[in-house]
């Protein structure tokens, strides 16, 4: 990654390194990745549909209720005491209250009214627009950059 020495730190301190000590590469977080595809009520032309999570596109809106994946990043447009487990993510190890609504801070983890793939719906009900699909979410985006460093990183992260 010429160019972004910053960005290559970040990946291999706050991703990379981590996932690597677990004996995990990009393949395992990109196998677990395509695991996620389960089939999610999303409503198209006024009416709600079942379709596979990998149909899914930016636009859509999609139903969540306990036990779902979350399929994709997206911003939360109602909810009723909608929460989410992010600990794939965070590492928060508690489910985080997803509401709609302005946040104040720009950090990805502080976004209350955000979902992200990857993360599992726990408790109440919640209903998102989808902003982002696979390698554009902040999960396909973290396996990217995992993938880059260990083609590109230095030694002891290859």
């Amino acid at each position: 990654m010429v160019g972004h020495p910053q960005l290559t730190t970040f990946v291999d301190l706050a991703f990379a390194a981590p996932v690597r000590a677990f004996g995990f590469s990009a393949t395992d977080v990109g196998d677990y990745a395509e695991s996620l595809s389960l089939s999610v009520t999303t409503l198209r032309g006024g009416k709600a549909t079942e379709v596979p999570s990998e149909q899914i596109v930016p636009g859509d809106i999609v139903t969540l209720s306990p036990g779902d994946l979350v399929p994709a990043d997206g911003i939360v447009i109602a909810s009723r005491a909608g929460r989410v487990n992010e600990a794939l993510l965070t590492g928060e190890p508690y489910p985080v209250e997803k509401r709609c609504g302005n946040v104040a801070s720009p950090e990805a983890a502080e976004a209350s009214n955000a979902v992200f793939r990857g993360a599992v719906a726990q408790t109440g009900e919640a209903v998102m627009l989808v902003a982002g699909t696979g390698r554009s979410t902040v999960f396909g985006t973290a396996a990217a950059a995992l993938a880059l460093v260990e083609r590109y990183g230095p030694p002891g992260i290859r």
